[in-house]
């Protein structure tokens, strides 16, 4: 199974954060699904894993689930230059980068306003529904 990213489908926030991974992505290799989506809902369950968070962004990847900062650590070193420099927040508690990530998460709404993800045509297939 290939990289996915999973994320609020309708927080705004969410899916700026998505266009900007596929603006800055270094290979077309990742996949994205809403968490909301029939198949993040199947792909959680058959995993065995718990019922997702929607305040929380997850990033699968060879078999494993990361959440919240540590998921945007480990998505970064498939992003180009300067940013898979957020790997080096790994050097960062996860206790002080997960209550960074709370805080944001908690306002995401008001942040990102709305905003929908405006896939091109070659980037369709790399959404799972």
């Amino acid at each position: 199974m290939k990289e996915i990213v999973f994320y609020d489908g309708d927080c705004g926030l969410c899916n700026r954060v998505v266009q900007f991974i596929l603006k800055h992505e270094k290979k077309n290799t990742l996949c994205f699904s809403a968490i909301e989506s029939s198949f993040a809902k199947k792909f959680f369950q058959e995993s065995g894993m718990f019922a997702p968070d929607l305040n929380t962004f997850y990033f699968y990847e060879k078999g494993k689930f990361y959440k919240r900062s540590q998921a945007m650590i480990q998505l970064s070193k498939f992003l180009k230059f300067p940013f898979s420099l957020f790997r080096l927040l790994v050097i960062i508690p996860p206790f002080a980068r997960d209550a960074g990530y709370r805080f944001i998460a908690k306002r995401r709404r008001k942040i990102g306003g709305d905003f929908c993800i405006l896939a091109e045509e070659n980037q369709l297939e790399r959404f799972l529904n």
